[in-house]
């Protein structure tokens, strides 16, 4: 199977496609909530259909050979979660479990765009053949070869985890140095911080993934040799949280087990066999309601920040600008640009009035 991707297949997908058209996509389970103290017991879990599975994301990463990247599409447990009320713009797209299958929105895109796209993703029940496709040529890896041959293996979701439990490991350290509870993540934040750390993979970084997958004009041999590492960030946030709370860090939490906590996480539940399992998964028994209420309705939506609240932020960043040693003019108009959009909203919040102002005050 895999000399006849490498013999045959892969060698068509690059004579017939340019390098910017070729594509991979592929999903990938995530303990959102997870903290250092708790990957060892995570990753020791089986974790299908348990407590555990309902506090997880599901994420789609995609990207181009050349490093361009697709924005992240998360899907989640519940349609409407509470951290969700009055949020007019989410971090990244949305949908629940129960309509997450895959859509035409992508093959739309580069329609628009006039390009034709080889889209290579593995070969799953997840990953159904999609009928009218205009543009967009869905190419099946072969199965039980993923680690070798699909880019998104060979780094770049172990990379965007990296990113992603750095961020956490931050959260836990401002906890600790205010003496404040330990972070409740919730879904909304994930979702911010999985785009942000999205962001931080380096084109370089999934460029050396294509290329030690094959997908590259150039040797299938590829040393990593980006500047951009995660995986050192990282390190170093666990040894700062170790130097103010040993407890929440131990010795045996290491890199690897923070990041592999969640890598044996099915995004397709193909061992949930019967019927009841199935059902189990989507409707929870009586039992299970109070379980599934404390990982979607606990977390209270965000509180819109006030004006006092904005003015000090921009006057925050202000007094940084004078402190910033590159892109010092590119600060200060991003600056500018947010004080418009502060004050623009702020406008069309006065201008929206309620019901009750049309109405005379009775004594």
């Amino acid at each position: 199977m895999t000399a006849l991707w490498d013999e045959t297949t892969l060698p068509t997908i690059i004579s017939n496609y340019k390098l910017e058209d070729i594509f991979n996509a592929d999903e990938f389970c995530l303990f959102y909530q997870a903290l250092p103290n708790k990957t060892l017991h995570l990753k020791s879990e089986k974790c299908v259909g348990g407590k555990h599975s309902k506090t997880r994301l599901t994420g789609m990463a995609a990207a181009n050979a050349v490093g361009k990247k697709l924005p992240m599409f998360v899907i989640g447990k519940s349609a409407r979660p509470r951290c969700f009320a009055g949020v007019r713009n989410l971090p990244c797209r949305y949908r629940s479990q129960k309509k997450s299958s895959m859509d035409k929105e992508l093959d739309r895109k580069f329609v628009r765009e006039g390009r034709k796209i080889a889209l290579i993703v593995d070969n799953c029940s997840a990953h159904p053949h999609i009928e009218g496709l205009d543009t967009i040529q869905l190419v099946f890896l072969p199965p039980n070869t993923t680690s070798k041959t699909q880019p998104m293996d060979q780094g770049i979701i172990r990379s965007l985890k990296a990113h992603y439990r750095t961020l956490t490991v931050q959260l836990f350290i401002r906890a600790v140095d205010n003496g404040q509870p330990l972070p409740k993540i919730s879904i909304l934040s994930a979702m911010n911080m999985l785009t942000v750390a999205w962001d931080k993979v380096s084109e370089i970084t999934v460029q050396n993934c294509f290329k030690r997958a094959g997908i590259s004009k150039e040797s299938q041999e590829c040393t990593m040799n980006d500047s951009n590492d995660p995986f050192k960030e990282l390190d170093e946030e666990l040894d700062n949280l170790r130097e103010r709370a040993q407890d929440h860090a131990p010795p045996e939490v290491t890199t690897e087990t923070v990041i592999e906590c969640d890598d044996e996480l099915l995004t397709a539940d193909t061992e949930l066999t019967s019927d009841s399992d199935i059902l189990a998964e989507f409707w929870p028994s009586d039992d299970e309601l109070e379980e599934d209420d404390e990982v979607f309705i606990e977390e209270p939506p965000p509180k819109r920040p006030s004006k006092q609240d904005l003015c000090h932020a921009i006057d925050m960043l202000q007094t940084f600008s004078l402190f910033v040693r590159v892109d010092h003019d590119s600060f200060k108009t991003n600056i500018k640009n947010i004080s418009r959009i502060v004050d623009r909203d702020r406008l069309v919040e006065k201008r929206q009035g309620l019901l009750t102002d049309y109405f005379s005050k009775t004594e």
